[in-house]
């Protein structure tokens, strides 16, 4: 236990600094390989001690996905015609040549540096996340918040039809024997975060 402990940390550090090398993708690649391994265990020593590092890995989560959910980076263009590719072969002229130092950037298309692809499985990532926490009554507030920061307004609907998808499971996340308060706490919690979804 101790041994697995000590690699937990070696990764947080290692995401740390992947971030601090402005690395995000790298840095949310190990956060989510932490996540998806807490979210798979049911072993209750396991758990307290993954328990210990998510709260750890949060604050520095929430500030490496936001930021990296709102960057754009600039792809070069791509020219679609064959006719615009140069022929190698034909000496260039010397006026048709543009000043690498002057070509303009701006016009270059953006494009996020997380695809909606990649969004959305942080969308689900952190929703399940929430789940576990409500399934053991560790409401945090933070990864509603989060989701809420990462999730475009195309994400949206998505996370709409996870909440509801998850509000209409009959025995949900894989409860079969949930106390009928508890059933109707965690109906209740799902509906808050329902309403309070942005339009």
């Amino acid at each position: 236990m101790e041994a697995m402990f000590d690699d937990l940390i070696n990764l947080l550090q290692s995401a740390k600094a992947h971030y601090n090398c402005n690395s995000h993708k790298q840095a949310l690649d190990i956060y989510a390989q932490i996540i998806d391994t807490y979210l798979s265990k049911h072993n209750k020593s396991i758990i307290i001690l993954f328990d210990q590092i998510i709260a750890e890995l949060l604050s520095q989560l929430d500030i490496s996905l936001v930021e990296a959910s709102s960057l754009m980076i600039s792809k070069p263009s791509q020219p679609s015609d064959p006719a615009s590719i140069s022929d190698p072969s034909q000496p260039s002229d010397p006026a048709s040549i543009s000043d690498p130092s002057t070509a303009n950037v701006s016009q270059r298309p953006l494009s996020p540096l997380l695809s909606p692809e990649v969004r959305c499985s942080w969308i689900k990532r952190l929703f399940s996340l929430w789940l576990k926490y409500r399934d053991r009554h560790q409401v945090s507030e933070q990864l509603q918040e989060m989701l809420f920061e990462v999730a475009w307004r195309e994400d949206i609907p998505f996370l709409r039809t996870l909440i509801e998808s998850e509000l209409h499971t009959p025995s949900s996340n894989s409860q079969v024997h949930v106390a009928d308060c508890a059933k109707e706490s965690h109906t209740s919690a799902l509906e808050k975060f329902l309403k309070h979804l942005p339009q």
